[in-house]
């Protein structure tokens, strides 16, 4: 088993993903208190990924964040330092790009926020979400709906050899003959 790349987030990056966290993730992630968590298990998600595609993503959220500043509204300023519904309307633009790159990056930007978001204790124990409960439970209730069908499984598995001990076990050699 491989142990995840030593990565970290640039300053920036993290910024990016913060200021971008409460317009796919809606403003629970902060009524959550959870925004900066959230950037951090998207930091392990990109550790666990190939270097290839993490420098990509890395060179996607850097354009992300500065071509905000080619926009007039934005006086200049990164995605980062948009106020809300400027930032918000920059993303929109990537999200709807005929341009398929910006699109895939608005979506894996999206998908990165939303996988570690829905991974986190906090949103996890709001869903009520318990796998590990539901799995002990089901794990329980099929071995008492299947007891007697394991046991007889288990009978046939570990009885002996059906053949009485003096039959040759092994098949003769192909055309009978001796060697």
């Amino acid at each position: 088993m491989s142990e995840l790349a030593d990565f970290r987030l640039s300053k920036a990056a993290r910024r990016t993903l913060a200021a971008l966290a409460p317009i796919v993730l809606t403003e629970e992630v902060d009524e959550l208190g959870i925004r900066d968590e959230v950037v951090d298990g998207v930091e392990l998600f990109l550790r666990s990924i190939p270097v290839a595609v993490r420098v990509a993503i890395l060179a996607g959220i850097v354009t992300f964040e500065a071509t905000a500043r080619a926009v007039p509204s934005s006086l200049g300023r990164g995605f980062s330092r948009l106020p809300p519904e400027l930032a918000a309307a920059h993303f929109a633009r990537y999200w709807h790009s005929p341009l398929g790159a910006l699109k895939q990056l608005a979506r894996g930007m999206k998908m990165f926020l939303v996988m570690s978001y829905y991974e986190h204790p906090t949103k996890l124990a709001q869903l009520e979400y318990h796998p590990d409960r539901w799995i002990a439970q089901v794990a329980q209730e099929r071995l008492e709906r299947f007891a007697e069908e394991i046991r007889e499984h288990e009978a046939q598995v570990t009885a002996p050899l059906p053949l009485p001990a003096d039959v040759p076990r092994a098949l003769p050699l192909a055309g009978g003959g001796q060697s």
